[in-house]
């Protein structure tokens, strides 16, 4: 909140989701209003670069009585409130306790985070989802039987979640397919 008055949250690409956002609500499906043509036009195209899911949750958001573009700016904040949480997860399989809440504390508070936690941008529902993947998929390693199955499934959950939100969640996909790879070669 010390830092909004001095950020406008709305870019481009911020359009693209509340414009989504709108359409799924109308009813009109997965598309956006293209603003850029005379006269707008629906379009999908844009849906190949931004995927879905940012648009679902300010489309929910809508259905709940808020308004589109406060929900834009509302969800990476709230996922903001969420991130050392999910540092803190996964630092504390790499170092004692301690030391995974100060650094988590650290990587929360680090200048590009707040800025994007500021915007109307997916990056922060993204870093959030992919923690959250993360830690499950070292809980894997951690755990037996039906924990472990639980753990590996819900891991995909969170991948499949991240995936909806930002088109990067490929590479979140193709690193966690390759730790499972690893894990089942090296038997860990």
């Amino acid at each position: 909140f010390v830092f909004s008055p001095h950020v406008f949250p709305f870019t481009t690409d911020s359009l693209i989701y509340i414009s989504t956002a709108q359409s799924i609500r109308e009813g009109n499906g997965l598309v956006f209003d293209n603003v850029f043509v005379e006269p707008p036009e629906p379009e999908i195209l844009a849906l190949k670069l931004h995927p879905p899911g940012y648009s679902f949750l300010i489309a929910f958001c809508q259905m709940l009585g808020m308004n589109a573009h406060t929900a834009a700016v509302l969800i990476p904040r709230l996922f903001f409130l969420l991130l050392p949480m999910g540092f803190f997860l996964v630092f504390r399989y790499f170092m004692s306790g301690k030391l995974s809440m100060v650094t988590a504390v650290l990587c929360t508070l680090l200048f590009s985070t707040l800025r994007c936690a500021l915007m109307a941008w997916t990056d922060i529902p993204f870093l959030f989802l992919s923690l959250i993947s993360f830690f499950f998929v070292f809980r894997v390693g951690k755990t037996q039987n039906n924990e472990q199955l639980i753990s590996a499934f819900l891991s995909g959950v969170f991948t499949g979640c991240s995936l909806l939100t930002r088109n990067v969640g490929y590479a979140l996909l193709f690193s966690i397919a390759s730790g499972f790879l690893f894990m089942g070669l090296l038997k860990i």
